[in-house]
């Protein structure tokens, strides 16, 4: 399972009828079973050790199991003979190198040597260090077997292998290498010139950081968030609205002009040549709220996100057919002295509130993703549905006059959850205290008497003389 694409049949297969299967973040997780399940059954190996009573029986057992992970070595062996270390990149690469000539592909030959010299040097290393640790556990467990040393010492010097084994592997990971002196790492945390510029305004807008790529600023550039409001960045599990977005739309980029201004992008940092970066301010940005003029429907998500790539965002919103009934359209009959005007006045990221104002009927954008699953939204004290626009934001219809609109995420599984848990918490509680009394009462307080059954009891001999025996008398 853990293959991934590598076995792509039967992967395929579960992925598609595994209940949940499809929510991992990667097929390597499911290496987390095995682990779990080895460790248990080690501690539950080391039980039986400890607990063996017929020390001969017990011999016979283990070596078959000596026997068996013999077996398993030689054929890791014969596999580790056998194998070319070649991977089906190796033949791209020299593909790649034929554009360079005989220089190239001699050049890439070696460095694809190289590689599978270092693969089979990784193999071997890794058998060879799993052969010295089960050698000396299984010497270790002979040993104590034969009757040489207690169970204790057993344990103890098992217990010191592994502490050994782990170390070992944890510091191939963690190690000197990985430490900084502060003042070298606190320099990945200064702002560049681009960013001081921008974090000079203390409005409220979004940053697309391009310095990397545009791929990267999409997908990685989380020292961005640490500066601004990023439209891109990295997430383990981002909506797939907003991923749609991201692949349809922002990988298009310079050519995704109206998503860009309807995102609240109001500044984009570039890379320029010879070192250093500069800011674009884009002057079409429509802000974190704004009035359209009119909205019109599409029946598809295609459909929608094909409309976003030459709409004008400022004067139209593209809603879909589904949400038709939860709409009321915008007046058409607005003059031009109708003020209208709509800002935002806080946002803390779970509660957001705007001002609104017209004299007519409006239909009003929020520069913010939409999800359904606890979002919910609020014109003056009247619960209003949030209608999904321009395919990733919110969008609300607004009747004329002064309103003040409120946003709350307030999701059920949240608030469910967490009464579950104090419910939880108190009956665990519960049973404690039902456990200390049952116990006090099997054992008494301090100080007080013990009185045991047979002081409870008068003598059987003077309650109920025994009778003589016939034959002694």
């Amino acid at each position: 399972m853990s293959s991934g694409g590598y076995f792509q049949g039967f992967n395929s297969f579960l992925l598609k009828y595994l209940p949940m299967y499809n929510k991992f973040r990667a097929p390597s997780m499911i290496l987390t079973v095995p682990s779990f399940l080895l460790c248990l059954m080690a501690r539950v190996t080391l039980q039986q050790l400890a607990a063996a009573e017929h020390r001969e029986r017990l011999w016979r057992q283990y070596l078959k199991g000596l026997l068996l992970i013999a077996g398993i070595f030689g054929i890791l062996i014969l596999f580790y003979f056998r194998f070319n270390y070649s991977s089906p990149n190796d033949v791209e690469l020299m593909i790649k190198a034929r554009s360079f000539g005989k220089p190239g592909m001699e050049m890439m030959a070696s460095f694809i040597k190289g590689l599978q010299a270092d693969r089979q040097h990784l193999f071997a290393e890794s058998l060879l260090r799993s052969g010295v640790i089960v050698l000396i556990a299984a010497g270790l467990i002979t040993i104590y077997i034969r009757k040489k040393f207690p169970a204790a010492i057993l344990l103890a010097l098992l217990g010191v292998l592994a502490f050994a084994d782990l170390i070992s592997i944890d510091l191939k990971y963690l190690n000197n290498d990985n430490y900084k002196e502060r003042e070298a790492y606190e320099l990945n945390f200064a702002g560049t010139r681009a960013d001081s510029t921008i974090l000079a305004d203390k409005g409220y807008y979004r940053v697309f950081d391009i310095r990397d790529s545009v791929a990267n600023a999409l997908t990685y550039g989380a020292m961005t968030a640490y500066f601004h409001q990023s439209i891109g960045g990295y997430h383990a599990a981002r909506l797939k609205i907003y991923e749609d977005l991201i692949n349809r739309q922002l990988y298009n980029y310079p050519n995704c002009s109206p998503v860009l201004d309807m995102l609240n992008a109001k500044y984009i940092i570039r890379a320029v040549r010879g070192g250093g970066d500069t800011v674009i301010i884009n002057k079409d940005n429509l802000g974190p709220v704004w009035f359209a003029d009119s909205i019109r429907f599409e029946p598809t998500a295609k459909d929608v996100m094909d409309d976003l790539t030459w709409f004008d965002p400022k004067h139209a919103a593209i809603l879909f057919s589904a949400d038709s009934a939860k709409v009321i359209p915008p007046d058409t009959a607005r003059t031009k002295t109708d003020t209208a005007m709509i800002t935002l006045v806080s946002n803390d990221n779970d509660e957001a509130s705007y001002l609104a104002q017209s004299n007519h009927r409006q239909f009003a954008v929020f520069s913010e993703v939409f999800y359904k699953r606890g979002w919910r939204a609020w014109i003056d004290d009247k619960e209003v549905p949030i209608i999904r626009t321009n395919y990733v934001l919110r969008g609300l219809s607004v009747p004329a006059g002064r309103h003040v609109i409120r946003f709350f995420f307030r999701p059920l599984s949240y608030y469910l959850g967490r009464q579950i848990q104090w419910m939880a918490s108190i009956i665990f509680l519960l049973m404690v205290a039902g456990a200390i009394i049952v116990g006090l009462r099997e054992y008494p307080f301090p100080f007080r008497k013990v009185v045991s059954s047979a002081e409870k009891c008068e003598p059987l001999s003077s309650a109920y003389p025994m009778p003589q025996s016939p034959l002694k008398e």
